[in-house]
């Protein structure tokens, strides 16, 4: 994970992108994540931390897997004596975010843990969930955030020579691109994949409805407090251990 994830949407990995992708441009790579989206999704956080009568006062939080700490900013509106994030990429965090190693995160007594957007990156979220759950006590908090990308497949998506289409996609690139720009456009307009699209596994190897996240947090030992989908347009969930 540190291999693909060390200087994330910086410019090697842009041009890579670009190039399977000609419609991915550079304003996209650096729009994606901005601080009119970050304010939104903060005030999301407190909003629903607040109404589930979890007081927005704490002394220690970790963001894992947050990028500079955006989340946690000082002038987010959450309230914090210590902050730390716990990031792959390597970016430079936030004034007032200190960044901690994965075996630092196991040596402090956390009051609130967030993971936001980072299960739909892993190959197996369980084990993740599992370690995130063990750096936590009885009074943690957890505040999960995915996306929300829920949309219909095609039967012919099911059927066996769906298979051999997709390895003859594989083989001719032009082909290839012009039918994965075909699947994005209406996967987001109709929220379907039709005949002879794809859903492409980029970045995201998992996909959740509300239920199966809840589902998921339950299996691996959460206690979900509340799960639904934020004015973010993101699935968002509150957890205690059980």
């Amino acid at each position: 994970m540190h291999n693909l994830y060390q200087y994330y949407r910086g410019k090697d990995y842009f041009l890579m992108r670009h190039k399977y992708e000609p419609w991915y441009t550079n304003k996209i790579n650096k729009g994606i994540g901005d601080e009119k989206e970050f304010d939104l999704r903060r005030k999301v956080l407190i909003k629903n931390l607040e109404e589930n009568n979890i007081l927005n006062n704490f002394k220690y939080v970790l963001d894992h897997g947050g990028d500079k700490g955006q989340m946690i900013s000082p002038s987010g509106g959450l309230n914090a004596e210590f902050r730390a994030v716990c990031e792959l990429s390597g970016v430079d965090t936030e004034e007032g975010i200190i960044r901690v190693s994965q075996e630092q995160t196991r040596e402090i007594d956390w009051d609130l843990i967030l993971s936001c957007h980072v299960i739909e990156h892993l190959p197996d979220p369980f084990s993740y969930l599992k370690d995130i759950l063990a750096l936590g006590n009885g009074d943690t908090t957890y505040f999960f955030e995915v996306p929300y990308e829920k949309h219909v497949i095609s039967y012919f998506c099911s059927q066996p020579r769906y298979v051999s289409w997709l390895n003859f996609l594989s083989r001719n690139e032009r082909l290839m691109m012009l039918f994965d720009f075909y699947s994005v456009v209406t996967r987001k307009i109709f929220k379907r994949v039709f005949l002879g699209g794809f859903t492409a596994l980029r970045e995201h190897l998992q996909f959740f409805t509300i239920k199966g996240f809840s589902e998921l947090l339950n299996s691996s030992g959460f206690n979900v407090v509340y799960c639904s989908v934020g004015e973010a347009g993101h699935i968002i969930a509150i957890a205690k251990k059980k």
